[in-house]
């Protein structure tokens, strides 16, 4: 099981701050046996991680105290980082504490360039070791299995990440060990003083973790993602609309088969950023599903060397998930705001409008033709219920990308004829 929160950059670090702590509290749908880490770093100089502690939970608001008995494990870096390995890809104990918790404190590489385009600022990636921890047995009634998890850093990185926040944040220094909790750009110890309440928020860009991975006792569907802010559901909610998150959420509900996504879209950039990233995750995910675009703005709308770069890279990535054995889903181009679809923008996308149908089909790729649902074919302009920008599907427009790319995941499965 992985899950690869959105907007998953380090972002800019504050070399000047304190100490701080991140904070999450995460539903995991089905009972675990092991976890790891994974961190990012796309900054020009190294980001060290102090230690990483793991609590499994039966409550998702008490950050001063997980119900259930659990102790925080600490986890351990043994195996340098290396995501993948015969020795990395086998658990072991975590630590009791952060003193014994042997490889941290963890210093992150800076970003290097990228040996397929001429971007330096590609993302480093490394990975904690697989730790043994087991979850709680939910309280009746409530489904996911949480976990709590704190990063703990000298270094202030922009922005917080936390999943389901209470309105009660308490806390004291015996456990968030003097490290401060930041969030929403905001700087405090939220912990233990209870006046700093940040507002809840869902995931927040620019935190430390790429992802999270679990070894379950059950099976689970992962599904994987790449793409611009369209894909990334930018501005709304920081990602959690997205028609995967809700295409997850109605699996789940529908047939009771955890659908976990690992939503590695990036907003504003183009394929000389999210494209190395995507193929070296898909061998450590190993998704059934894959989702990837038809079309993007930002690889240079009129440029024919930008769009040939496209679509050689959104098909070599599609028979990447296919030799790991997975499906890779092409979605078609999504509108764009009336005042870009005009002259040469307007014809560009058309032209990439074709071009992806057909190459999807003859490259045995599923497609999944949302345009003329969201929008209009002719103008590649959105319908009004579908977007809040005219640049990008709202909610709702997301909702139905996720309701007509359902029956083929079904049908996929093996649980729909």
């Amino acid at each position: 099981m992985s899950f690869g929160p959105i907007h998953y950059e380090n972002g800019v670090l504050d070399l000047s701050g304190g100490i701080f702590t991140f904070a999450y509290m995460l539903p995991i749908p089905c009972a675990y046996y092991a976890w790891r880490p994974i961190f990012s770093n796309n900054s020009d100089h190294p980001t060290t991680i102090d230690g990483v502690s793991a609590q499994p939970s039966i409550s998702k608001n008490d950050m001063r105290n997980p119900l259930g008995g659990a102790r925080p494990i600490f986890n351990t870096m043994v195996n340098a980082g290396h995501l993948t390995g015969i020795d990395v890809d086998c658990p072991r104990d975590g630590a009791p504490s952060l003193e014994t918790a042997t490889g941290y404190p963890f210093a992150i590489p800076p970003s290097s360039p990228s040996p397929f385009s001429t971007e330096k600022f590609v993302p480093n990636y490394v990975a904690g070791d697989w730790n043994y921890i087991s979850s709680l047995d939910p309280i009746a009634g409530e489904i996911p299995h949480w976990l709590h998890l704190r990063i703990l850093m000298k270094h202030r990185i922009l922005g917080g990440c936390i999943n389901t926040l209470g309105p009660n944040i308490t806390g004291d220094p015996d456990k968030h060990r003097g490290y401060d909790y930041s969030c929403v750009l905001q700087v405090g110890d939220f912990v233990t003083n209870g006046g700093h309440i940040p507002s809840e928020a869902r995931f927040m860009g620019q935190h430390p973790l790429v992802g999270i991975q679990f070894l379950t006792h059950a099976g689970v569907i992962n599904m994987t993602v790449t793409g611009d802010s369209h894909f990334a559901a930018a501005p709304d909610v920081q990602g959690m609309s997205a028609f995967s998150f809700q295409l997850a959420r109605s699996m789940m509900v529908k047939w009771g088969i955890p659908h976990c996504v690992w939503n590695m879209a990036w907003g504003g950039r183009n394929t000389n950023w999210y494209w190395p990233g995507i193929n070296q995750f898909i061998p450590i995910v190993g998704p059934q599903f894959h989702f990837q675009p038809g079309w993007t703005a930002n690889e240079g709308a009129h440029d024919a060397i930008g769009m040939d770069r496209f679509f050689a890279r959104m098909t070599t990535t599609a028979q990447r998930v296919i030799d790991y054995g997975g499906v890779p889903v092409t979605l078609s181009p999504f509108p764009r705001n009336p005042e870009s679809m005009q002259g040469a923008f307007l014809s560009t996308w058309k032209y990439a409008y074709r071009r992806i149908k057909a190459s999807a089909e003859s490259h045995n790729v599923l497609f999944v033709d949302v345009t003329d649902r969201i929008g209009d074919l002719e103008t590649a302009t959105y319908r009004a219920f579908a977007t809040y920008d005219n640049e990008h599907p709202n909610y709702v427009g997301h909702g139905v990308i996720a309701e007509m790319i359902q029956p083929y995941i079904e049908r996929a499965e093996g649980l729909i004829e």
